[in-house]
C-alpha cells in the first residue's frame, strides 16, 4: 500500500533513516514528508516503531473515480450535499450538520 509519513522538513534525513532501517522500499522524500510504499504488516508495526514521523497517512486513491470504486459507488462528498444521497441516513445528517455548523460535527 501506498503511505505518507509527515514531517517537518528539518527531520525528513532523520525520518528517511529510521523508515530505512525499518525494511520500508520505494522511498520517495516530498516536502515535510517521505511516501513509500509497504506491507499491511509494515503499516501496523510503523504505527507502533515511528518516531520522527508526525502523522502516518494512507493515501485512499489517486482519482476521484478510483475513490468511488474503493467506496463501493459512493459520490465524493462536497460541502453543498451533492452525493450524500448514497449515504447511510446517520451519516449523511452528520456530514449535513457538519457543514452547517462550521466544520464541527454534531453528535446530539
Amino acid at each position: 500500500m501506498r503511505l505518507i509519513a509527515t514531517c517537518p522538513e528539518e527531520a525528513k534525513p532523520a525520518l528517511v533513516l529510521e523508515l530505512e532501517s525499518l525494511g520500508v522500499r520505494h522511498l520517495e522524500p516530498t516536502y515535510r514528508a517521505v511516501a513509500f510504499e509497504a506491507s499491511d504488516e509494515q503499516f501496523y508495526a510503523l504505527h507502533l516503531q515511528l518516531r520522527t514521523a508526525s502523522r502516518l497517512l494512507q493515501g485512499l486513491a489517486k482519482s476521484r473515480a478510483a475513490l468511488r470504486r474503493r467506496r463501493g459507488g459512493w459520490d465524493v462528498l462536497t460541502p453543498d450535499g451533492a452525493g450524500q444521497r448514497e449515504l447511510p441516513k446517520r451519516l449523511a445528517r452528520l456530514v449535513e450538520a457538519q457543514y452547517r455548523g462550521g466544520g464541527r460535527i454534531a453528535t446530539g
